[in-house]
């Protein structure tokens, strides 16, 4: 079995994808216009048909109430100047 496609939720596709880029070093794979957001995954460098890393915009009620549940209890964050940070299991 193989994983294709796993997302993360991002407020800022354009920030989301400049850090994975830019800090990362991941290539942009798909950036397909879907109305005010994108259908955007980016990939590894070094294995360019592996895992699409979708980077999806954080629009759901239940995305943010599970974000600000997690961030109520430390479990997540957000470095400013570096971009998003994955959640961090205790």
């Amino acid at each position: 079995m193989k994983i294709h496609v796993t997302s993360v939720d991002v407020d800022n596709q354009n920030e989301a994808e400049k850090f994975c880029r830019d800090v990362h070093g991941f290539k942009v794979k798909n950036d397909i216009p879907l109305g005010e957001h994108r259908w955007l995954a980016v990939v590894s460098s070094d294995e360019s048909d592996g895992t699409d890393l979708l980077l999806e915009p954080r629009r759901y009620e239940q995305v943010e109430a599970l974000h600000s549940l997690m961030t109520d209890r430390g479990r997540t964050g957000r470095d400013h100047a570096r971009g998003p940070r994955a959640i961090i299991r205790r």
